[in-house]
């Protein structure tokens, strides 16, 4: 979908999250409610999708957005917010051809916010606090555990290198009366925090038949199925990136005897983030079919009907 951005005017599209496999945020004339969603409309070969389509990008044969009123004229209300007409891939007569693909990369954090250390924490709460005392003619002093570590709790719960693979393989063709297209697509992409990933695996099937001469039919077979291994970034209270970031640093995520350090009065603030990674298994599942036969008549040249 990215694909589209800068290419068409009127259509904003950017990243709703840093998590794998998260649907990008796709803005079609503008924001047009305050209230409800303003997502456009997807349509996959003549199909409404109710929600973001899980297709093989490698299985898209063109896209078009539809930003006017004609859009609300031929889709109702649903098409508010526009709406993304995408043609999948058919099978030509000819000579039978095949197509493999794959990739393989990383990514990394180009700049990360530097936090400080042991030493470094220590002479600026220090410092706050001498400030504090100043000011209000008090006696604060830090408090600190008898032994200090430096400990690094964004390194403990992110990957240095998030790798990202992916392949598809595809066949096409037929003759006169019969052609095929049939594709797999396999992808895999870790997250910048350790446990998160995404993976997806898609599957199509398009065949069309002449009958006879003036009738055709067509089967259109799809399937996807995504696996998101996710931590919880939803509950302010619970972000795990923000937990890692307002840690202090002279404390381990582990007390001395192995178990884990836990958020106490006189120790770490919030929630122990390499425990939440560890300790917690967050995955979501999803799954989506669809098939279509359809006929095209054509009684006589010039004329078609689609029943």
């Amino acid at each position: 979908m990215k694909s589209l951005q800068g290419r068409v005017t009127g259509v904003s599209i950017s990243s709703s999250s840093g998590i794998p496999g998260s649907t990008p945020m796709v803005i079609v004339r503008g924001v047009s409610s305050i209230s409800g969603s303003s997502s456009p409309l997807y349509v996959v070969d003549g199909i409404p999708a109710e929600s973001y389509p899980n297709i093989n990008a490698a299985d898209i044969e063109s896209m078009e957005v539809l930003k006017d009123a004609s859009a609300t004229a031929i889709y109702g209300s649903r098409a508010n917010s526009g709406v993304i007409l995408i043609t999948t891939k058919s099978g030509k007569s000819g000579k039978t051809k095949v197509n493999v693909s794959g990739q393989y990369g990383f990514a990394q954090i180009a700049k990360d916010i530097p936090m400080a250390n042991t030493k470094q924490f220590i002479n600026v709460m220090q410092t706050a606090i001498d400030n504090y005392n100043v000011q209000m003619n008090d006696i604060k002093e830090l408090v600190l555990p008898k032994k200090l570590e430096d400990f690094d709790w964004l390194a403990a719960i992110s990957r240095k290198f998030a790798m990202r693979s992916g392949a598809t393989a595809s066949m096409e063709g037929g003759d006169d009366k019969t052609t095929f297209y049939v594709s797999a697509g396999a992808e895999n992409q870790e997250g910048y925090l350790n446990k998160t990933a995404f993976t997806k695996y898609t599957g199509r099937a398009k065949f069309s038949h002449k009958i006879a001469p003036w009738i055709k039919m067509n089967l259109n077979l799809s399937g996807a199925y995504a696996h998101y291994d996710k931590v919880e970034e939803q509950d302010g209270s619970l972000k795990i990136l923000r937990a890692a970031r307002e840690k202090q640093p002279f404390y381990t995520d582990k007390n001395e005897d192995g178990s884990w350090r836990v958020m106490t009065t006189d120790g770490i603030t919030r929630h122990n983030p390499v425990m939440m990674i560890e300790e917690e298994d967050y995955y979501v599942n999803k799954t989506q079919l669809q098939g279509t036969v359809s006929f095209e008549v054509t009684p006589v040249k010039g004329l078609k009907w689609t029943p």
